[in-house]
């Protein structure tokens, strides 16, 4: 992949978004009709809030995590850490609105990224989708996807100007 390439070069840029009290089951509904894995949240003055996922929806049909217990010197100890799952996917399990699933504090990008930044990020945190905002809005989502479709572009692109030359 061109290593000047940027993320605006390869985003979507018509992103569908949501709004944190939006219905859960619409945001479900927008994601099986659009085909998608993610929808951008943004509060009612455009900025960006955050994520929701296929993951955070699927959650409910999932087996819950429980607390691990460590049965230790006659003493019963949590180990840390693992309440706060529970926590979080009690909560996604009983979503009715965008806010009670969706993902805040998520990484985002900005256009002027480079596409070796993007796909360093995607692999070092097992990331899929990452939100690209500029000036607190959301201007596009980037994929592995994308991330893909730019390579092989360039890879036929390259092929080409070597047949070509032959």
């Amino acid at each position: 992949m061109s290593r000047e390439m940027k993320v605006a070069d390869v985003m979507t840029s018509d992103v569908i978004t949501v709004t944190p009290d939006s219905d859960i089951l619409s945001a479900i509904e927008i994601m099986a009709e659009k085909r998608i894995g993610a929808l951008a949240v943004v509060n009612a003055d455009g900025t960006f809030a955050g994520m929701i996922e296929d993951d955070d929806i699927i959650i409910e049909e999932a087996r819950v995590h429980e607390p691990v217990y460590i049965d230790m010197l006659l003493a019963i100890v949590r180990v840390p850490g693992t309440g706060a799952r529970l926590e979080r996917e009690l909560r996604k399990i009983g979503a009715v609105t965008v806010e009670d699933a969706m993902k805040t504090g998520v990484r985002v990008l900005s256009p002027e990224n480079t596409l070796e930044d993007v796909a360093t990020l995607m692999v070092d945190e097992r990331m899929y989708r990452l939100a690209v905002v500029e000036n607190e809005r959301v201007v596009g989502i980037v994929t592995r996807g994308d991330l893909v479709r730019a390579l092989a572009k360039e890879s036929v692109q390259s092929r080409d100007a070597e047949d070509g030359e032959n």
